[in-house]
């Protein structure tokens, strides 16, 4: 009884799950997306990389076949041996956020890496093609969204007890400078130079408070982040799962 109550009640984790509104696109917009297919297929699927040319994590790990795996192996743990706990958490949780990629629909991925690099191209592509044919709706629809905020594939990772399992991997992360306030910041500030929202012209009323806003949001975040920066104390040390509970200061 016990295990067919269990199938009905699939496990879920405690955590808060910001849900996204979504909104129904009307005709003319929809009209947008359908002409941009002929340009989407010459200028976008080029970037796309055939799969035997991509590389596998497995490329670069001892080979289980070879006569040497063992050794490989052991020298392998030794060498990682040096490496401090606190990059293994984000080894750890940057592999889970690459693991989520695929079965997430990123928004403006731009990450380094080469796969990540043809993802950011093809993004920044699409979004300037977009300015070109409706500029006001364009720019309306980037402010709404840096005005909900971003949030990465990976932040409902649970390991089964930390509600706060991702908040506190990025601290980890934002104390080594892997990915920081600075690095977003300049993000931001690429994309708005590289698709020129400071030149747009013709834009409605709702354009132009969108337009201003992008403007000085980069600005902004670099303040907010020198004042935190200012006020920083270090941080507790807490365990994390993924390295056998051992802890590390956030």
């Amino acid at each position: 009884m016990q295990e067919v109550e269990s199938l009905k009640k699939p496990f879920t984790p405690p955590k808060e799950v910001h849900v996204q509104v979504l909104h129904s696109m009307p005709p003319q917009k929809i009209e947008i997306f359908e002409s941009m297919e002929d340009w989407a297929e010459q200028n976008l699927l080029p970037h796309l990389k055939d799969v035997e040319k991509s590389w596998q994590p497995q490329d670069f790990l001892p080979d289980p076949a070879s006569d040497g795996f063992e050794d490989q192996v052991k020298e392998l743990r030794e060498r990682a041996r040096e490496l401090p706990d606190d990059y293994f958490v984000v080894l750890v949780g940057d592999m889970i956020t690459e693991e989520a990629l695929p079965t997430y629909q990123t928004m403006l991925n731009t990450l380094d890496g080469p796969q990540a690099k043809r993802h950011e191209t093809a993004y920044t592509k699409i979004v300037e093609k977009l300015l070109e044919i409706d500029p006001d709706g364009t720019v309306v629809a980037f402010a709404d969204m840096m005005r909900k905020k971003i949030s990465m594939p990976a932040h409902l990772m649970y390991d089964g007890r930390d509600d706060k399992l991702f908040d506190n991997f990025s601290s980890v992360a934002q104390r080594l400078g892997v990915y920081t306030a600075k690095d977003y910041a300049d993000i931001l500030e690429f994309l708005v130079g590289r698709w020129k929202i400071e030149n747009l012209t013709g834009l409605s009323g709702e354009g132009n408070k969108a337009q201003e806003y992008l403007c000085g949001l980069t600005p902004r975040i670099r303040r907010l982040d020198e004042r935190a920066q200012a006020r920083a104390k270090k941080g507790p040390k807490i365990p994390f799962s993924w390295i056998h509970d051992r802890e590390v200061q956030l």
